[in-house]
């Protein structure tokens, strides 16, 4: 794959931004998360998300670190108190979203039933699996739900959009309790397709 082209962009989109935002541009073009990809200048020396990109650079792309070990128990740790800094710091490295803990429950799924918006919205971004299930059977959004998490649970299911499974959305919503009906109305607006 080294010197094949994956995207290709015009000398106006680039001028004057943001490694971070061109990464995030890049990963809507090829499904490559921001977090995987690391930017270097023409000497050779990586590019911070907050540089701005004046000159040729090149990128390579990363594959995500092993999910077990001392790195994915900090990505849930960081996950289960909020620190969502730390959750983008793990995920730079790049630890696996899918990090789990002795309980199979993913770092998405110790997020939402938490209740954490900005983690999970990272994990989401830096494409973490939102089937993935717990022990017990259960997914980030079910957890979300049960606990009543309505920004969560909305942020799950635009991530599922028209992948959403019946079977996750009635255990979900039947876990919302008296919250069913205001769950159900959520608009979900299909990913376009490219």
């Amino acid at each position: 794959m080294f010197g094949e082209a994956l995207a290709t962009f015009n000398a106006d989109e680039v001028e004057s931004k943001s490694v971070k935002s061109l990464k995030t541009e890049l990963a809507k073009r090829i499904g490559v998360p921001r977090f995987r990809q690391r930017w270097f200048n023409e000497a050779g020396h990586e590019l911070t998300d907050a540089s701005v990109i004046s000159a040729d650079v090149q990128l390579i792309v990363l594959g995500f670190w092993a999910t077990e070990g001392e790195h994915s128990c900090k990505l849930v740790s960081a996950c289960s108190k909020n620190h969502w800094r730390e959750v983008e710091e793990q995920l730079q490295l790049p630890v696996t979203p899918d990090a789990a803990n002795k309980h199979g429950r993913t770092a998405l799924h110790v997020a939402a039933v938490a209740g954490h918006e900005q983690c999970v919205s990272l994990l989401l971004e830096a494409a973490a699996s939102c089937d993935k299930t717990d022990r017990f059977g259960q997914t980030a959004l079910h957890l979300a739900a049960e606990k009543g998490h309505r920004e969560v649970v909305q942020l799950l299911l635009q991530e599922l959009g028209p992948l959403l499974y019946t079977s996750q959305l009635s255990m979900a919503t039947g876990k919302f309790c008296g919250c069913c009906s205001k769950l159900l109305v959520i608009k979900i607006k299909p990913k376009r397709m490219e």
